[in-house]
Formats: structure tokens, C-alpha cells, sequence
């Protein structure tokens, strides 16, 4: 494991998400971490992880709520690139994970997809690559993934996340409960997400482009205003997030563009 970089702590009560999809998640978190979880498995004899799946549209929060809910228990993040792993590292870097630290793999649906390509290729053309930096040569295969998170050697109260925007290229092997346990889809924004979001943005100190502060009131109308022009499902929390970034301290302005804006996307 390389330390990349500090992150800044985010809460959880920050992300506009379903609450349901919020709590749930974090919830089960707690649970298995608690002292009677721990108990229970040793009881029971059976290996004490815990493995979660959020799966859905590409932009829809699963990387996000998974860094606020570590940063609500107070756990390290540990990213496993799949890209630069093989049968035999993944399994001693997953036994090698920090005691307080949550493992994520994203877009592991690419990432299995891509083992596949190469393991089809003939010797002859891998031993045409000459880039340093390629992945290892046999790559990562499901069976080596399944090996690895199945590991006697992986740590004891091991967290993993798993993201995909597609749950059903991946093996049933893979998504098998006692490997990933826990599945929660993720989906495109509601109206009431929009209206959330535009609170967020534009708090009681935002100001309108010709400087007069904002009240709570107008700042809730103009929330309703735009929301109103946001169809559910159709946009991710991330397209409409970038969006409002454009009107950072002009919410009038993010309001009078969305009609616009929203159209220009659907026809994308």
C-alpha cells in the first residue's frame, strides 16, 4: 500500500443521497464492527468480513458515501487499483491491509472485462508489449479475484467495497452472499435530490449577482424553481453538482439556465 494523500473528512449528512440508501449502509457498518457482531461470527465459527456491493448508474454518490462512511467510523481507505494486480499480489496486498481500513474496488465489472481480453490473447502478442507500466503480464482472472477474497489470509474484520455501474456483467460467483453480502443499487437524481443540492449550494450568506444577500425564503423559492425543471431519473447527482458549480455565487443565474441546460443533456 502507497500513502497517496489526506482527504478532506466529509460528513455524511453533507451528501444528498436517499436516506434509506445512507442509513442502511452505515447502519450495517456499525453492526458488524460492533462487539456482539464480532462475537457472533466467532460463535459461529465463521470468517469475520463483510463485503458490499453498490452497483448503478456511473455519477449516483457510491464512491462518495463509501469515503463518509469511513470517515464517520473513522477508518482509513485503502483503493485497490485491479489495473495493476495479478493473481498472485492481490491476495498478499488484501492479507496486508491496515487493521482500521476499508477496502474499495471500483468499476470492477472494467476490470474483469479487461482480464478477459487479455487472457484471450495469444503469448506471441503479449510478448510484443513493451510498455513498462502494463499491467502484469497474466493479469487478474475471476478465479483469482474469488481466491482473494475468499483469502484464509485476509484480515480479520475486513471491510470491502465493490462498485460497478453494471451488476449484471458480473459472475454470480463474485456477487454471492458470504463475498458480497450487501447490495445496494444506486440510482439518478429526483427533483427533491435537485432541490437539496441547490440548498447546499446557495446557504443563507449566498448573494445574488448584484450582491444583496439571499434569505432563507428566497433561497428555498429558488430551489423549488429549479428543481421544478429537473425530471427524475434522467440526470446524475454529478451532472447537476457540475452544473451549479458554473453558478457558484449566482443562483438566480443556475435557475434562469436549467430549462436550457436540462434539454441540451437529455438530447446527449
Amino acid at each position: 500500500w502507497e500513502n497517496w494523500c489526506m482527504m478532506t473528512r466529509r460528513s455524511i449528512d453533507t451528501l444528498v443521497l436517499d436516506d434509506d440508501v445512507k442509513i442502511k449502509s452505515l447502519e450495517d457498518v456499525r453492526e458488524f464492527l460492533s462487539e456482539e457482531s464480532k462475537q457472533w461470527y466467532k460463535d459461529n465459527s465463521l470468517p469475520y468480513r463483510r463485503g458490499y456491493l453498490f452497483h448503478g448508474v456511473p455519477g449516483s454518490g457510491k464512491t462518495t458515501l463509501i469515503h463518509c462512511i469511513a470517515n464517520e467510523l473513522d477508518r482509513d481507505v485503502c483503493v485497490v487499483t485491479l489495473s495493476a494486480v495479478d493473481d498472485v499480489t492481490l491476495p498478499k496486498l488484501l492479507a496486508s491491509t491496515p487493521e482500521r481500513a476499508v477496502v474499495i474496488m471500483e468499476d470492477i465489472d472494467v476490470a474483469i472485462q479487461h482480464s478477459k481480453t487479455v487472457a484471450n490473447e495469444s503469448r506471441s502478442d503479449r510478448s510484443q508489449r513493451d510498455d513498462p507500466y502494463a499491467r502484469p503480464q497474466d493479469g487478474l482472472t475471476l478465479s483469482g479475484l474469488l481466491n482473494a477474497v475468499d483469502g484464509v489470509t485476509s484480515q480479520n474484520g475486513r471491510i470491502l467495497f465493490v462498485t460497478t455501474n453494471k451488476e449484471a456483467a458480473l459472475d454470480p460467483a463474485l456477487t454471492r452472499a458470504g463475498r458480497l453480502d450487501v447490495h445496494i443499487e444506486f440510482h439518478n437524481a429526483k427533483s427533491e435530490h435537485a432541490a437539496r443540492l441547490f440548498r447546499r449550494f446557495y446557504t443563507v450568506k449566498s448573494k445574488s449577482k448584484a450582491g444583496a444577500s439571499l434569505s432563507s425564503e428566497e433561497t428555498g423559492e429558488l430551489a423549488q424553481v429549479f428543481a421544478d425543471a429537473i425530471p427524475d431519473g434522467v440526470l446524475s447527482m454529478a451532472q447537476i453538482q457540475n452544473y451549479l458549480m458554473t453558478f457558484k455565487h449566482d443562483p438566480r443565474a443556475a435557475c434562469d439556465g436549467v430549462r436550457e441546460w436540462v434539454a441540451c443533456e437529455q438530447l446527449k
